[in-house]
């Protein structure tokens, strides 16, 4: 090799034209990686400025040292003269593909340094340059190419690569640096959720993706994956941003219910004061009652005035069915619609245990409910085969029940049966009773006669029509003298043998 350079100096120093056959003999020094005899031509052998930026893409990959070196030169003997951008944008992106680890301080970056200080662009090839960087795993080398970046969005690339780090330490600190420095888009959106869903999450890494997030992404991802946190701060801290909707709190919401939520208290209360809408907060409202679980947040719901009338008063249905009295007192004193209150009395009526029936029964009275709905209520519990509870019947007919609703069906079925003397006293002893009472008397008479006669007792204890009382008479007397105890009970309460032309006692004689 010294003999050809000392050759190639000889023929120099005789007006050797370098730039011949466009440059061929720099060329062949570039191509046969020749370092030394490269930087004789350029020196003494004044070559055409206008012909160098031909021979970057010539300068061989590797090693970086020699490329370094060769760059170096081409450039130097360029002087003045402007190379086309492009070729040193190539020339950038072929010195970052897959450099060794030992290269990256001693030769790449100080190659990266000088075609940046000549015009080559780190942004171009939307972020080619630093997604090359990224997998290299350098961090002083992506820092070296951020400090000359000028476009923030040509960094979403390495946001991918680095999202995919195995060392977790790497990533975190590749993460962190591309999120400062303005990285945006889906894949930052992407790993503030990975970040928030690492066992072990960097809380500083999460701020600075926090800054640049898109905290609409995937429905609200990244709040719904801070609820699963144990803390509930990090939850403020987006929620603070301002930058979530209405929509992705009330997703949020309905992580709640999952059953390895944390301070749900507290993340609940912050979703509420930042507002999840009003039909958020009915369907919040249904879905707590629906839980069974925390009564102090369905507290925190009806603060807010969500809605007990939503879907059907579907929030009174769902605490009646789980017999949640405590729940159902709450939503009741929040419920100003008496006919959504009403709208529930059947279902009440349906529970089965006695004492819970009561009690959801009372409330929905207690909070408004009146008209037909108890009625029909005393009449399915008067009709109930199994679970008929007198205490029930007799709520509801101190507080408004129709006896004689439909005609009167649930004391004339009462009577019918017979029911238990304890129900009938109650049915018997209201002012309907009394204007049913030629309904009523000819139902009794068909019992036998041990029947009858508790039934008779128990409605002439009231104030029949005398001519109800005759027309019973006759119709014992009719029966011959089985019917002496009935037809006596009858005279005691002031039926008259006189009635109808002495009609009782033709029918005797």
């Amino acid at each position: 090799m010294e003999g050809r350079v000392r050759t190639a100096g000889l023929l120099l120093d005789h007006q050797a034209d370098v730039n011949v056959n466009s440059c061929q003999p720099i060329r062949m020094a570039v191509t046969g990686s020749d370092v030394v005899t490269l930087k004789m031509l350029l020196i003494k052998g004044r070559p055409d400025p206008t012909l160098m930026q031909d021979l970057l893409p010539l300068v061989p990959q590797t090693p970086l040292a020699v490329k370094l070196a060769m760059v170096e030169s081409i450039i130097n003997a360029a002087g003045q003269h402007q190379m086309d951008i492009a070729v040193l944008n190539d020339t950038l992106l072929d010195a970052l593909r897959r450099p060794s680890q030992d290269q990256i301080e001693r030769s790449l970056m100080p190659l990266v340094e000088l075609l940046v200080t000549n015009g080559a662009s780190v942004d171009a090839q939307r972020g080619k340059c630093f997604r090359l960087a990224a997998e290299t795993g350098s961090l002083k080398l992506m820092e070296l190419l951020i400090s000359s970046m000028s476009d923030p969005t040509a960094l979403s690339p390495a946001v991918k690569v680095s999202r995919k780090m195995g060392d977790p330490k790497s990533r975190r600190a590749f993460l962190f640096t591309l999120a400062k420095h303005g990285a945006k888009g889906r894949e930052i959106d992407q790993a503030l959720v990975d970040s928030i869903e690492e066992i072990s999450f960097d809380e500083g890494l999460l701020q600075v993706l926090l800054s640049n997030a898109d905290l609409e992404y995937l429905g609200g991802r990244p709040l719904i994956a801070a609820m699963q946190l144990p803390s509930a701060s990090f939850v403020a801290s987006i929620i603070d941003t301002g930058r979530t909707s209405r929509k992705v709190r009330l997703n949020a919401w309905q992580t709640l219910d999952e059953p390895g939520v944390k301070q749900r208290r507290e993340k609940a209360n912050l979703l509420l004061q930042a507002g999840i809408g009003q039909a958020g907060l009915d369907k919040a409202l249904v879905q707590e009652v629906g839980g069974r679980r925390y009564p102090h947040i369905v507290k925190l719901l009806l603060d807010q005035k969500a809605s007990c009338d939503y879907d059907g008063g579907k929030s009174l249905a769902l605490a009646i069915r789980y017999h949640d009295s405590d729940i159902l007192e709450q939503l009741v004193s929040n419920c100003s619609n008496h006919r959504t209150l009403q709208a529930m009395v059947p279902n009440a009526s349906a529970v089965q245990e006695a004492q819970t029936r009561l009690r959801c029964l009372s409330l929905l009275i207690y909070g408004g409910a009146t008209g037909r709905p108890l009625s029909q209520a005393l009449l399915q519990e008067v009709e109930a085969s199994e679970h008929r509870a007198p205490q029930v019947i007799q709520f509801l007919v101190d507080h408004g029940a129709e006896v004689d609703y439909l005609e009167g069906k649930s004391i004339t079925f009462a009577i019918s049966a017979p029911l238990d003397v304890d129900i009938l006293k109650i049915l018997v002893c209201t002012t309907a009773a009394s204007r049913l009472m030629a309904t009523l008397i000819p139902l009794a008479l068909k019992h036998p006669q041990d029947v009858r006669l508790s039934l008779l007792q128990l409605l002439l204890s009231q104030d029949v029509d005398e001519v109800l009382l005759n027309e019973a008479l006759v119709m014992m007397v009719s029966e011959g003298t089985t019917a002496q105890p009935t037809i006596s009970l009858l005279l005691k309460h002031g039926a008259s043998v006189d009635y109808d032309r002495a009609q009782a006692i033709k029918i005797a004689v």
